[in-house]
Order: C-alpha cells, then structure tokens, then sequence
C-alpha cells in the first residue's frame, strides 16, 4: 500500500511508499509572457503526475515596459488508507521581461517563497487479542529562494517556451515520530529531513501552450536535479496541465 507524504516548495508535493520516502517534487513555473506594460496574467494549473487533490494559482503583472512581479499559490491534500496530508506554500518575487525579436521574449524572475506541510500515518500493530491502529507524523516548515530565467517564442494562437529554475530549499521546524522501515532497516525520517534540510535544485522545463489570444491550455514537462545531494529522497519529474489568461489594461 503506497503512503503518502506531501512537501510543498512554491510546490512541494511529498509521495511516500513503503520502500522509499519522497521529500520534493518540483511545481508549475510560472512563465508570464508579458510583452509590455499593464499586461496581466492568471493561470490555473494542476499536476498530472501525482495522485493529489489541489493545484496552483498564479499571476503576473507588468508594473513598467522593463519589469514585472509574479505571485504562485499552491495547496495539495492527498489521502489513501494509511496516510494523509496536506501543504501549502507562497510564492513572490520581482522581475524583468524584454521583447528581444519579433516573436522572441526574455524573461528572468528572483523568487521567495513560504509554505508548510503536516503528514499523518496510521500504522497497525496486532496482538492476540487486539488490533492496535496508531499515528506517526511529521511536518516542517520551508522556505525556498530561486532564480528563473526563461525565452519564449509567443505568437497569437501558440507559445513555447525554455526555462529554468534554480533553488535552494531549506527545511526548519521540523517535527514529529515518522519511522519507516527499508530493508528491515529503521529510518527516523524526521532526523533524515533534519540532516538533509538543504538542497539546491536546477530544474529546466519546456511549456508549451495553444488557444486564442486571451484564453490558453497549457501543458508544462520539467526535469529537476538536485545539484548538492544527488541520493536526496525526491521526485525528479512533473507534468502539468492549466488555462491561462491575458489581461490588457485599457
């Protein structure tokens, strides 16, 4: 029976089976697009790779011709027969976009984010005369900061668009009695997360969207490396699918 754990950074999503933990999966990136100023972008998304309930809400603005602020929202809950979850996490960060062609657009993103996540675990321990069923649990605190720069090729009715995220997240406040067993060994896996509470992700993703010019269906496929613990506990694949909007200020 898989478990579940969920860890948000502007994302984090944790899966845990009984043979292997997973502390990180990589969430949406958010790539704007915008071209000039007053230009506004909504977006919904939702993870196609992972068996979680929630998704993601993000925005765009462009405060001048030269630069533009972003914000990301992600909540995920997730629940089977012997666990549960749930996180959520913040994102904001400035940024500039330039139009270096005709179809072409830079853009680069400084990003902060917050978030938390609680884990439960119901266990059963059988004796002659009884079954025991009892909690295990852990949950952390986060913060992650990063750096996104993306190029874009953006006509009317389809966009693509190369980008890439690099990140450091660190784990604090952690807490709780979560033990799982690998091999017959025993793992404290809050004193896991506590010796492994830093790690800096590179995480490069294609997205690709098609529609009208205001209205998009987006699809996103990103990779994530874990630059300084290559044997960290994490899932190094998403895909994603979301509608985004273009708003024009009048």
């Amino acid at each position: 029976m898989k478990n579940l754990i969920l860890a948000f950074i502007i994302g984090i999503v944790v899966l845990c089976d009984s043979c292997s933990p997973i502390y990180y999966v990589p969430n949406t990136q958010n790539i704007p697009q915008l071209e000039q100023k007053g230009q506004s972008k909504i977006s919904a998304s939702f993870n196609l790779t992972d068996a979680t309930a929630g998704g993601e809400l993000q925005a765009a603005h462009a405060v001048t011709n030269r630069i533009a602020v972003l914000a990301n929202l992600l909540y995920c809950k997730a629940k089977d027969d012997n666990a549960n979850g749930s996180g959520k996490q913040i994102e904001l960060g400035p940024g500039y976009y330039k139009k270096i062609a005709n179809n072409l657009i830079f853009e680069s993103y400084a990003l902060v984010g917050f978030g938390n996540v609680e884990n439960i675990f119901t266990k059963t321990h059988y004796t002659t005369k009884d079954t025991i069923r009892f909690d295990e649990n852990v949950k952390a605190n986060f913060y992650r900061i990063g750096l996104q720069p993306s190029i874009s090729y953006k006509k009317k009715n389809f966009d693509i668009a190369f980008s890439t995220k690099l990140s450091n997240v660190v784990y604090n406040n952690i807490k709780g009695n979560l033990v799982n067993e690998v091999n017959s060994v025993l793992i404290n896996e809050v004193q896991y997360l506590k010796d492994n509470k830093n790690n800096l992700f590179m995480e490069p993703a294609l997205t690709i969207s098609g529609g009208s010019s205001k209205f998009k269906l987006q699809l996103q496929l990103q990779k994530s490396y874990n630059l300084s613990n290559a044997k960290f506990k994490y899932d190094d694949f998403q895909l994603s699918l979301g509608l985004k909007y273009l708003l024009m200020k009048s």
